[in-house]
């Protein structure tokens, strides 16, 4: 009897350190997982093959995202179309994105705008033999213009021809490829075209008549910094380091413009590297900047202007206005450029 009791009472005995053991070596596993690193964060950023896009890459090739802990991969889309809508499935997390495509897809996408990208960046172009007359827009009155859809300085252009009541024919192209092609077979008379093609239009003998700044100068955003809302709300550190990555991009291309041409040039392989510095890293003595600024930080006041124009269009609606500048969010920049 005693023997039995024995035996019951070392069998608990060793079932109790058994179950202790196991308790021991998951808590051990469990902190090392717990204490393990998780490695850079990856971030999937979209692209297009346009000059506006060099902070990007300049981050990318400069390794200021690693510096980050950011595992980032690129991806190029064709078109701004393309772009935003491989935002809205998720395809890609964030991206630099045209402020009128931004604005379009923000409320249907969930998008948020945390930080600016670039201002300005678009000229109007003709053909040499055309360019005596054509001196101001008023001049474009009963004439054929290619432009591009999506396009910020097309918000811009419509705005001061509706004001200024000068009729177009207006081409509404997916690309200013496009618009610059077009404009070469002679079938408009001016396109409006946007870095690096404005540049290129220059470089291939085609006369730039009007800047942006000669049609409104106002500081109206090109791109902005957008992330899906679902991805910035979740990984708030993310955009904030890819934020800071950005503004180390910034500071590199104003100090080392020729550098950061060179290495911007490699994602436009079609594109000759000055055409490339002379798109956003060369300042202009006519307009007294750079022809495409690169630009990190949001201007709101423009940007309210900006929305206001595209109501004014009908692009927008008043409550998609409203709705669009709600989901502008500033702290991630705050933060960014505080720390």
């Amino acid at each position: 009897m005693l023997g039995k009791e024995w035996g019951n009472h070392l069998n608990k005995r060793i079932l109790i350190a058994v179950v202790l053991i196991v308790v021991v070596v998951a808590a051990v596993f469990g902190g090392l997982q717990f204490f393990k690193p998780s490695g850079p964060e990856r971030l999937r950023i979209g692209y297009m093959a346009a000059a506006t896009y060099a902070l990007v890459w300049v981050a990318y090739e400069k390794g200021y995202f690693e510096e980050e802990g950011l595992d980032v991969a690129l991806y190029q889309y064709d078109n701004v179309g393309d772009l935003a809508t491989a935002l809205s499935k998720g395809e890609i997390d964030g991206c630099p994105l045209t402020a009128v495509a931004a604005a379009a897809f923000a409320e249907k996408a969930k998008l948020l705008v945390v930080a600016g990208n670039s201002t300005h960046g678009t000229g109007l172009a003709c053909r040499p033999e055309d360019a005596a007359k054509l001196k101001t827009l008023k001049d474009l009155d009963g004439k054929k213009l290619a432009t591009v859809l999506y396009v910020p300085g097309d918000i811009v252009l419509r705005y001061k021809l509706k004001q200024e009541e000068v009729n177009v024919d207006l081409l509404v192209l997916f690309t200013a490829a496009d618009a610059l092609t077009s404009l070469k077979k002679g079938n408009v008379d001016a396109a409006l075209l946007w870095e690096p093609f404005v540049s290129l239009a220059e470089e291939e003998g085609l006369t730039v008549f009007l800047w942006d700044k000669d049609i409104y100068d106002i500081t109206y955003p090109c791109c902005l910094q957008v992330f899906r809302e679902k991805y910035a709300r979740s990984h708030p550190d993310a955009v904030v380091k890819y934020l800071r990555a950005l503004l180390k991009a910034q500071k590199f291309c104003e100090e080392h413009p020729k550098e950061a041409a060179a290495l911007a040039a490699k994602y436009l392989p079609m594109v000759p590297e000055e055409i490339v510095y002379k798109s956003v890293f060369y300042v202009d003595p006519r307009l007294g900047r750079t022809r495409n600024p690169l630009d990190v930080n949001l201007y709101m006041d423009d940007l309210v202007k900006f929305v206001e124009m595209m109501r004014e269009l009908s692009v927008l609606s008043p409550r998609a206005s409203q709705r669009f500048l709600q989901r502008v969010d500033v702290s991630f920049l705050s933060k960014a450029m505080s720390s």
